[in-house]
């Protein structure tokens, strides 16, 4: 299931959108709240939407992740992922791995 909020306020994203999303085996919708629901690969239905407000993109299959790597730079509040680093104890030392050691030391 993919849910997501786009932001396509202009017809260059909007054209874009259009060719990224209809290159997808699976069907999308857009949605204004749920008011109003057409085919996301259908840029006459995009057009007939506001587009002045956030568009919802919704499908039963596709994967999300997947979605959100393709469709980023359209998401209105995108999760940004920082990588976390793991320090491990080095029992033989009683150093950290990746410490900073004296000069000479190896």
């Amino acid at each position: 299931m993919v849910k997501l909020t786009l932001n396509l306020n202009s017809v260059e994203k909007v054209k874009e959108f259009i060719n990224i999303i209809s290159k997808e085996s699976d069907d999308y919708d857009l949605t204004t709240g749920g008011r109003y629901v057409v085919d996301a690969k259908s840029i006459m239905g995009i057009f007939s939407l506001n587009l002045s407000n956030p568009l919802t993109l919704l499908s039963k299959g596709g994967n999300q992740a997947d979605m959100e790597n393709k469709l980023y730079k359209f998401m209105c509040n995108p999760m940004i992922t920082v990588p976390t680093i793991t320090i491990i104890p080095d029992k033989i030392n009683k150093t950290f791995v990746g410490s900073p050691r004296k000069e000479g030391e190896l």
